[in-house]
């Protein structure tokens, strides 16, 4: 799992490989232009069941929107 979440009012870099997961702040002066303002979520793996991982998700909001974002499939 990679990605990147805003977690008051700043972009953090998440990594997680099986049970080992790493949070850090970005610096201000890494920031940019790179898309940062929105949280992104990468899962990384084989035969990954969307539904049940919408559902996991679904249990962490603290608030909803309109309309889910898309999921990309390869």
């Amino acid at each position: 799992l990679q990605g990147v979440l805003n977690l008051e009012g700043a972009p953090h870099l998440l990594q997680a490989v099986y049970q080992t997961w790493d949070l850090e702040a970005v610096p201000a002066a890494a920031r940019g232009d790179e898309g940062l303002d929105r949280d992104r979520l990468i899962f990384i793996g084989r035969n990954l069941e969307e539904q049940g991982l919408r559902r996991l998700l679904a249990d962490c909001v603290t608030e909803v929107q309109s309309s889910p974002p898309s999921i990309a499939s390869r």
